[in-house]
């Protein structure tokens, strides 16, 4: 149900600034329902979405205001609240992801099926283009390189698996909490999810937006937990079954993400690292939008904590992290190691590739002795 775009038939209704009034209205939709019995009127239903969260649960205050918006009646009360009509960041980024496989495709070719299943790239294209490589991002400090993967991925079918719940459950948790919250989660999952990548397998190349989406829902199931401590708010059989129901489609949707561990050139610790960034720093985002002292200071410390902890074992770790130094050249690790036949390099730049060649004297070549070659 999350996700579920407003219809166009909805009314607008207006109540008093009173949370005592939240009652009667859902009667008065109950009510309504039997209008929608036949099959022609059920094409034009309208759910009733009510402002923000504390407008439809409570939050302990009884002077709150409530705001109705458009939305959809069902023969059950299914109230869902946004701040906001579309999902701006997460359709933008989507088509973002399109554009640069599209591009990818256009520069650098499609890998054989026994290379990239996905219907994509060569995994030394997905380098070039920012994917994640560990070597590149510890030895060679291209720290970008923790952001950009989130708008890459291994091919055509990865792509629509994760755009799609991307802009499904995706942009219905941006509509929600609002466009800066959604943003901050998203790209700090991301760069989570591609550390810890970067320290449990820095062997390998990946890229996919999984990690942020991963967070997504780990910010969610944050946000659950902060709301179900608030007590003395009306409507507790309301705000527990939007909240079995929403962990109900986290679960769903996370299984699916769950499911791209298993292609290549995508990491089961960048879904791991993605999940704990996004469950961390919603926990702190979330406890400030509590009301009541006693949990805010509660979930803040805790949130606060993990971050924390995050901040400093990501750090601790990759200081220690000895990537393969193959990977300093992709296309050679690749086509050597582990694709001798059928692999080739396109997507270096001009078509080239570097290998490392000793060549002439020491005062001729690098610091350390030897010279790349373009070949």
């Amino acid at each position: 149900n999350t996700g579920r775009s407003m219809g166009e038939s909805g009314s607008l209704v207006s109540v008093d600034e009173s949370k005592s009034q939240m009652s009667s209205v859902l009667q008065t939709m109950n009510h309504l329902n039997p209008i929608y019995d036949d099959e022609e009127s059920n094409a034009n239903k309208s759910r009733y979405t009510v402002g923000t969260y504390d407008d439809v649960f409570g939050d302990g205050d009884e002077n709150a205001s409530t705001v109705l918006q458009r939305s959809q009646i069902t023969k059950e009360i299914d109230v869902f609240f946004v701040r906001q009509q579309y999902g701006y960041f997460s359709i933008s980024v989507s088509i973002l992801q399109f554009f640069l496989l599209t591009v990818i495709f256009a520069s650098c070719g499609v890998a054989p099926i026994s290379v990239n299943p996905m219907v994509g790239p060569y995994p030394d294209a997905l380098s070039y283009w920012g994917g994640k490589n560990a070597y590149l991002v510890v030895n060679e400090y291209e720290y970008w390189r923790l952001l950009s993967p989130v708008v890459l991925h291994t091919g055509v079918l990865h792509l629509l698996g994760n755009v799609a719940i991307q802009l499904e459950t995706g942009a219905f948790f941006e509509r929600e909490w609002g466009s800066r919250i959604w943003l901050v989660v998203y790209l700090s999952s991301a760069m989570g999810g591609t550390l810890l990548s970067c320290v449990a397998e820095p062997d390998s190349v990946s890229v996919g937006s999984s990690g942020a989406v991963m967070g997504l829902f780990g910010a969610k199931i944050a946000e659950v937990f902060c709301r179900s401590c608030q007590v003395g708010t009306e409507n507790n059989s309301l705000k527990h079954n939007t909240h079995i129901e929403q962990l109900s489609g986290i679960f769903c949707s996370g299984t699916i993400v769950s499911l791209f561990t298993f292609i290549p050139f995508v990491d089961w610790s960048s879904h791991l690292g993605g999940l704990m960034t996004g469950f961390s720093v919603g926990l702190l985002l979330f406890a400030f939008q509590l009301k009541n002292q006693i949990n805010f200071a509660f979930w803040g410390l805790l949130g606060a904590g993990a971050v924390a902890f995050l901040v400093f074992s990501f750090a601790a770790a990759i200081v220690n992290v000895s990537p393969p130094e193959g990977l300093r050249d992709v296309c050679d690790f690749y086509r050597g190691d582990l694709y001798q036949d059928g692999y080739e390099c396109t997507c270096s730049p001009e078509g080239q590739y570097f290998v490392d060649d000793y060549v002439g004297d020491d005062n001729d070549a690098g610091d350390d002795g030897n010279e790349r070659l373009l070949i």
